[in-house]
C-alpha cells in the first residue's frame, strides 16, 4: 500500500529524485502501479545503506529508461555518501557478476588495507578505510568507540568495517 501511494504521489507531483535504502527500492519496483507512467518525471534514483539488489535495478530500468540510478556508500562516520557510481543499464551484467561502490567524491580519499594498515594491491580483498574532509573526528561523549574505531596513528583513515577489494578502473569506471 505505501508503495503504491509513494508511486502515485511521484507522478501526481513530478518528483525527479528520490534517495533511499535499496530494500524500499524492492518495494517500490514490485508494486503493481510501477509503470512508466507513475515514473515519468523519475530522473535519477540515488540507492545507499545496504547492498543492492541487481534484479530490483534490472526491473526498474526496464521500464523506466528515462531515469539513472546510482549506488551510493558512505558510513555514519562520514555523514555523506562519500562513494558513488551511476549503475548503467550497459554494465547491469557486470554489475550483477561483481558489485561495485563506484569512486570516492571529491575530498575524499579511500584506502583497501590490511589488518596491519598496509596498503593492499589492486584485486586483493581488504578492509575499506577513509580519509577526507568529511570524515567525523569522532563519537561524541565515547571516547572509547572513538578509540576503536578511528584511526589516530596515520592523518585520517577510518575503518568502515566493510570488507573490499579494489578493482582496475577500467571495469565499471564511471
Amino acid at each position: 500500500m505505501f508503495a503504491e501511494s509513494l508511486l502515485d504521489y511521484i507522478g501526481a507531483h513530478g518528483i525527479s529524485y528520490l534517495k533511499m535504502t535499496p530494500s524500499l527500492f524492492t518495494t517500490i519496483v514490485d508494486a503493481p502501479n510501477f509503470k512508466e507512467e507513475t515514473c515519468r518525471t523519475l530522473r535519477l534514483v540515488v540507492l545507499g545503506g545496504e547492498a543492492i539488489n541487481a534484479a530490483d535495478v534490472e526491473k526498474a530500468y526496464y521500464i523506466g529508461k528515462h531515469f539513472r540510478i546510482m549506488n551510493h556508500y558512505g558510513p555514519t562516520e562520514v555523514t555523506i555518501g562519500s562513494i558513488a557510481q551511476f549503475i548503467e543499464p550497459c554494465r547491469l551484467e557486470s554489475f550483477k557478476l561483481r558489485p561495485t561502490i563506484g569512486k570516492p567524491i571529491f575530498n575524499t580519499k579511500v584506502f583497501i588495507l590490511d589488518k596491519y594498515w598496509h596498503v593492499l594491491p589492486i584485486g586483493a580483498a581488504g578492509e575499506l578505510y577513509l580519509n577526507g574532509a568529511g570524515v567525523a573526528r569522532g563519537y561524541i561523549n565515547h571516547p572509547e568507540l572513538t578509540a576503536k574505531l578511528f584511526c589516530r596513528q596515520r592523518p585520517g583513515p577510518r575503518g568502515s568495517g566493510s570488507l573490499l577489494e579494489e578493482v582496475p578502473t577500467n571495469s565499471e569506471s564511471s
